[in-house]
């Protein structure tokens, strides 16, 4: 095995398997932060994208087609999700910036809409989902637990999540969670 990088948090292979996004922490100016690195396979170079000064950032996840990373800075009242241009062109922006924490963030198989758990002012977790153009977002769950951790299926009908011990399945369209197995060590 070759040692790739040191000190890295989070990371994702990019679609195409040609670059890995992570994530590291460091002091600046005595505060901690955290940095949005690309590095790319071919060449070994490692570029800086972004700097969440004292901030923690969870999460670092591909667009579908490469051109986007989403990731979950801490905020002032909680976690928001950033899609970040994966070129290191263009702006930066908080995609979702609320009073509550959006975590565990990604884009669906075709890219069109993001999935995510959003705990509430109850601190219950949903899964939502929102159109990645921006728009309305939706509760699919609307289940009285503890959702967390959404992960599409391949052809993007249905989105799995954890939930009081079990792990669940639902349509990308809503409607009632279907239990998939027990997961006691699922989130």
């Amino acid at each position: 095995p070759r040692k790739l990088l040191d000190n890295v948090g989070e990371t994702c292979w990019s679609p195409d398997g040609a670059r890995l996004a992570y994530i590291d922490f460091v002091e600046e100016s005595g505060m901690p932060s955290v940095r949005l690195h690309l590095y790319e396979l071919a060449s070994g170079d490692s570029r800086l994208l972004r700097v969440f000064p004292g901030e923690f950032v969870r999460g670092v996840e591909w667009s579908p087609d490469g051109r986007w990373l989403l990731v979950s800075p801490t905020g002032q009242g909680g976690n928001d999700l950033w899609v970040i241009p994966a070129d290191g062109d263009g702006e930066a922006h908080a995609f979702m910036a609320t009073n509550y924490s959006e975590v565990s963030a990604e884009f669906s198989p075709n890219g069109r809409w993001i999935a995510y758990s959003r705990n509430d002012e109850h601190y219950s977790s949903e899964v939502w989902i929102i159109p990645a153009a921006g728009g309305t977002a939706y509760n699919v769950s609307r289940h009285p637990d503890f959702d967390e951790n959404p992960i599409w299926s391949p052809d993007g009908n249905h989105i799995a999540f954890f939930s009081g011990g079990k792990l669940r399945k639902i349509s990308a369209d809503g409607g009632p969670p279907q239990t998939i197995c027990d997961a006691p060590t699922g989130a």
